[in-house]
């Protein structure tokens, strides 16, 4: 990505030139190559947004691999943001941030505070596993109760909702949708954990 060399080579410009002049101070070359690490990191934020929302996309669509696409893309979003979670601690001296970097300090407070991907790689992939499967499965299950026909997709389902006023039809539309919803227990026992785990991560 012509973006990310560019802001390299400026990363790279950026610890060479105290060498070269000889009068830039401690502070300011720490704070120099935060900075550049911190625009290098959002750049590569960008890709990952980008290249999960297509995948996302394609998934929605129902498209081939659309569903394995998805969970390769948010695996290696969830491997990237520890990475740079652990340089960005590394570049964050006592002298990296001035009492006015305002702007500078909130960029990094988020940075290092970013949600359930600071779970450990094989936590963070189940995780992503569970969510994506249980989404795909909701969305394209074709076994949902509609109150005429009980081999329906969501859409006709959401559909005949709106239009349905008998009681007991609507209570056995609603069973067939939770009947598509992942396992309580899977998810009380081994995915709720993992939140939890996450909010620890973050708060501290």
């Amino acid at each position: 990505m012509k973006s990310t060399a560019f802001l390299l080579y400026i990363c790279i410009f950026a610890l060479l030139s105290p060498l070269q002049c000889g009068t830039s101070s401690s502070g300011a070359d720490d704070r120099r190559w935060l900075v550049s690490l911190v625009d290098l990191v959002e750049l590569d934020y960008v890709d990952h947004c980008e290249k999960r929302a297509d995948a996302s996309w394609n998934e929605l669509l129902g498209q081939n691999k659309g569903l394995a696409m998805k969970l390769e893309r948010d695996k290696s979003f969830g491997m990237f943001v520890c990475k740079q979670t652990t340089d960005i601690k590394s570049a964050l001296t006592a002298h990296a941030l001035a009492a006015d970097d305002n702007v500078l300090r909130r960029k990094v407070t988020l940075l290092l505070q970013p949600g359930d991907t600071l779970l450990e790689t094989e936590q963070w992939i189940r995780l992503v596993t569970f969510g994506d499967n249980a989404l795909n499965k909701i969305r394209f299950a074709t076994n949902y109760d509609c109150g005429t026909s009980s081999n329906c997709t969501l859409r006709e389902l959401h559909y005949n909702l709106a239009r349905q006023q008998d009681e007991d039809t609507l209570r056995r539309m609603k069973q067939s949708w939770e009947r598509n919803l992942p396992d309580i227990n899977d998810y009380l026992e081994h995915i709720l954990p993992l939140l939890r785990n996450a909010s620890k991560q973050n708060s501290k």
